[in-house]
């Protein structure tokens, strides 16, 4: 049905213009969709989400280490490793910081193969 259709698209134009209002529901709005598309492993999508997670915080741990695994997984491993090394700087002693270091080795290992 058109008009059903048509009503969809009216409601989420307007969720998106209240999303973009507030930056904590932006930031879960694209945390949400970087996951759901990591899941369905179409990291270039995921990708794009995550990345705006990172314009919102350059320094949030969930956003980085999506981004770096996004990157490893689509076998960029220099890339990955970046990602990764911001988590292990902003993060130290924590355990997102000793995941962050436990996949730069692996980074390595892939690399030297």
């Amino acid at each position: 049905n058109n008009i059903e259709a048509e009503n969809h698209i009216a409601q989420a134009i307007a969720l998106s213009k209240e999303i973009k209002n507030h930056k904590h529901n932006q930031y879960l709005f694209y945390l949400t969709i970087a996951d759901y598309y990591f899941f369905k492993e179409e990291y270039s999508i995921s990708l794009v989400y995550a990345k705006k997670i990172i314009k919102l915080n350059p320094t949030d741990f969930d956003a980085l280490l999506k981004i770096g695994d996004l990157y490893f997984n689509m076998e960029e491993y220099a890339t990955a490793k970046e990602y990764y090394s911001k988590v292990k700087d902003y993060y130290e002693g924590t355990e997102e910081a000793k995941y962050a270091e436990e996949n730069i080795r692996e980074c390595n290992e892939l690399e030297g193969r």
